[in-house]
């Protein structure tokens, strides 16, 4: 396979995971919210194939950072080459190459024992260093993720929340959000520009 196919290949691979996240965020931007703890949002939708239900716990409205029973994600549209953490105030961990879900996700994840310290600490600092070499970070508020997660672990059951506040709206299209990254913008400042209150 030439250098064009394969990068063709690779191209359409990623087109298809970014619908397939895309349709996954709408599912739960219209669905319901169970539980809110601090930051989190428990949403509950179901699983199209299989009928079963999916918890997903959604932080600040940004449905670019989810928590599920085993994981948090975090999406980087630039792709993930490299990724450090910082939890509270202890020293920064060691800077780590991507995994090749990272890279092939455009996510950080967050699993086993960095998850539990995601579970049982109060802040979580990221650092991630993009496949275009460019430098996105992020501080995330974890009080209330422990209450949260057991809410994702038990299965989300309940009924409704009614929303404390006006349901904000996304003034930004993917393509000027990914300028932004380009640019270096934090990925909780794009947040801060392109969400507004619903008028």
């Amino acid at each position: 396979m030439n250098v064009r196919a394969r990068l063709n290949s690779r191209l359409a691979s990623a087109s298809l995971m970014i619908c397939a996240i895309a349709s996954h965020a709408q599912s739960l931007t219209s669905s319901p919210v169970i539980f809110r703890s601090g930051a989190w949002e428990v949403h509950r939708t179901t699983d199209g194939m299989t009928d079963a239900t999916v918890c997903t716990a959604i932080y600040k409205n940004n449905f670019g950072v989810q928590l599920s029973d085993t994981m948090l994600t975090i999406a980087v549209p630039d792709g993930v080459k490299d990724v450090q953490l910082r939890f509270d105030n202890a020293d920064p961990q060691a800077v780590r190459a991507a995994t090749r879900s990272e890279f092939q996700n455009n996510r950080v994840e967050i699993t086993g024992g960095d998850f539990h310290q995601v579970i049982d600490s109060n802040r979580l600092r990221y650092q991630v260093t993009t496949a275009a070499n460019s430098v996105v970070t992020g501080d995330i508020d974890l009080g209330g993720a422990f209450q949260t997660h057991d809410n994702v672990r038990a299965g989300c059951a309940g009924n409704a929340i009614a929303p404390t506040s006006a349901p904000t709206s996304d003034t930004c299209t993917p393509a000027l959000r990914d300028r932004m990254s380009h640019k270096g913008i934090a990925a909780q400042d794009i947040e801060e520009i392109c969400s507004t209150p619903a008028q």
